[in-house]
């Protein structure tokens, strides 16, 4: 390996930074809106949220949500009621969040790129009694999104309402009129300027969100996560990275309808006092520029996002050598990936690893150590459990597995969700025995290192062997011609299943034959695993954190279109 390499196959830490990251922690439990409170007490001028050029300080961000607060409880918003939020990653997302957390309302973010049937089958299942959406996205689906719910309020927002100049990639978000039929939230706020909330007792257990599970091997399910679940993430994430402190500038990546983004980036924010940059919705020429214009020093996305930053930076580089920290998650991230994002954007992939059902990151690569490869596999590690979080690894009867040898993750600590709304199945499968059942298959090695192989239904068996498609898509993503790839199983009446592989192209680069791919796969991969046929897309299908769906590309080719 290159000396200059940012990783290594063995972890550096000494005795007593090992003793830092492994004792228990107590970074302030709090609830949401105490946090909000503590961070407008402590940092009462700094620039907190910033928005294409428009700012707000912590105690503008606590007056604005408590003046919507007023305005729920005025049309009979209590506890435990639930708030639909369809918004891309902009303040009215921050306002709304912490206007019902302060009355002890839940909120259901939902992604804006669902359609009327997705919205209405989570709005069926939520029962939410409000609707808080984007004037654009009201437009396109209107009433009929909230036929046969139990939404009695529909509340809009121009995405652009709180931005000062649009970046021209976005500027079509300017040109959407408002429905006058609906209330608008910005006025609604103004309308109660200075009310006070009325008095709610809100305590850390309370459930905060429901997160919807984003559904990549089944129907979303709705996470129950707690004001303790964000408020542990939110402190703990900074601090065992050795980022804490306001002097620090957050750059929102992950969607704010998303756990990663709702914990580490949101709640990171609050718990830290940093400064919060949000950029409407990934783009990756208008992010290298935030970063540039707003000096970010640290932001957690998915593999995906890391990988249009890089391809934009190199065509367009940009002065980026404010970031201090790129963690990354939703999906590993090929070694040699890793290696050029390093080259390009100077700063090295701290990896992670998390899920809806722990609030995000429950282990992580510390900020002062290099990512951790293992020399057999040559997968890179997810990093060490944080604060307050155990992890084992079991074979499938439940029995611990030693140091190296593959099985399924479990986890408990205190990111854990007490489980999933109305779905008794799911809770008996996922929660038990006290331990959270992730799906997902990895490894510890002697020295606590973490490492994902792949999700358990991902696994493919082909003429009887397993075969695990991230190893398959990391030979792919060693092409210099591959931009992105995913291997799935099909339907083979000799082999039970067989191989199939999807790339998309890189920018300028020649597209390889099938045929080439394939061999390429043949030098570097056991026969039984190598694909047996390759799918061309322009893009492969996504959902909105940027994970590569395997459960649309199953029905491509079960459809034969690609």
């Amino acid at each position: 390996m290159n000396s200059s390499s940012p990783m290594h196959t063995a972890p550096i830490l000494d005795e007593e930074r090992r003793e830092t990251l492994s004792a228990p922690n107590d970074p302030r439990y709090l609830t949401m809106p105490q946090a909000l409170d503590g961070a407008a007490a402590t940092y009462p001028d700094k620039k907190a949220l910033s928005y294409f050029g428009k700012d707000f300080t912590f105690p503008e961000v606590q007056s604005i949500s408590g003046a919507l607060a007023a305005a729920l409880a005025a049309r009979g918003i209590v506890k435990g009621d639930r708030i639909m939020v369809q918004l891309q990653s902009i303040p009215q997302f921050v306002f709304v969040a912490f206007a019902a957390w302060r009355i002890g309302a839940i909120i259901v973010p939902v992604s804006p790129m669902y359609r009327t049937p997705e919205v209405q089958k989570i709005a069926r299942d939520a029962e939410p009694a409000v609707l808080v959406t984007a004037n654009e996205t009201w437009a396109a689906q209107g009433r009929e999104s909230i036929e046969g719910t139990t939404i009695r309020t529909v509340i809009t927002t121009g995405m652009a309402d709180c931005a000062g100049t649009v970046p021209e990639a976005f500027a079509h978000i300017e040109d959407t009129a408002r429905d006058e039929n609906v209330l608008d939230l910005l006025e609604l706020a103004d309308s109660h300027e200075g009310a006070a909330p009325p008095e709610t007792l809100v305590s850390p257990a309370d459930t905060a969100v429901f997160t919807y599970t984003s559904g990549t091997t089944g129907p979303p399910k709705g996470a129950l996560t707690s004001h303790l679940n964000l408020t542990w993430a939110g402190a703990a994430y900074p601090e065992f990275n050795g980022m804490p402190g306001p002097d620090h500038v957050v750059l929102c990546t992950a969607p704010l309808v998303h756990i990663t983004g709702l914990s580490l980036h949101l709640s990171s924010w609050i718990s830290s006092g940093s400064t919060f940059v949000l950029g409407y919705r990934f783009e990756p020429n208008v992010f290298l520029d935030l970063i540039e214009q707003q000096q970010v020093t640290w932001t957690t996305g998915a593999a995906t996002a890391y990988i249009a930053l890089l391809q934009a930076a190199r065509k367009q580089p940009r002065n980026v050598s404010s970031l201090q920290r790129l963690g990354s998650g939703g999906a590993p991230i090929p070694t040699d990936m890793a290696r050029a994002i390093y080259e390009v954007l100077g700063v090295k992939l701290q990896p992670g690893y998390g899920l809806t059902e722990s609030t995000a990151a429950v282990s992580s690569t510390p900020a002062d150590v290099d990512p951790v490869i293992d020399p057999d596999s040559g997968i890179i590690s997810v990093g060490l459990p944080m604060f307050d979080t155990q992890l084992r690894i079991v074979d499938p009867d439940g029995n611990e597995l030693p140091a190296g040898e593959r099985g399924e993750v479990c986890l408990r600590g205190k990111g854990i969700i007490g489980g999933y709304w109305r779905n008794d199945g799911a809770n008996q499968q996922t929660f038990r025995g006290g331990w959270l059942h992730t799906g997902d298959i990895g490894f510890v090695n002697e020295s606590g290192w973490l490492f994902i192989v792949d999700r358990t239904k991902n696994m493919i068996i082909a003429s009887g062997y397993k075969v695990w498609p991230r190893e398959v898509e990391d030979v792919l993503y060693q092409h210099p011609a591959v931009r992105e790839a995913a291997v799935v199983g099909v339907p083979d009446d000799y082999r039970g299943e067989t191989v199939r592989a999807y790339v998309s192209v890189a920018e300028d680069a020649q597209r390889p034959t099938t045929k080439e791919l394939i061999e390429f796969c043949k030098e570097r991969l056991a026969a039984y695993k190598v694909p047996r046929d390759i799918g061309f897309l322009d893009e492969l299908p996504k959902n909105f954190n940027g994970k590569i769906q395997h459960r649309e590309l199953k029905q491509i080719a079960s459809n034969g279109e690609a």
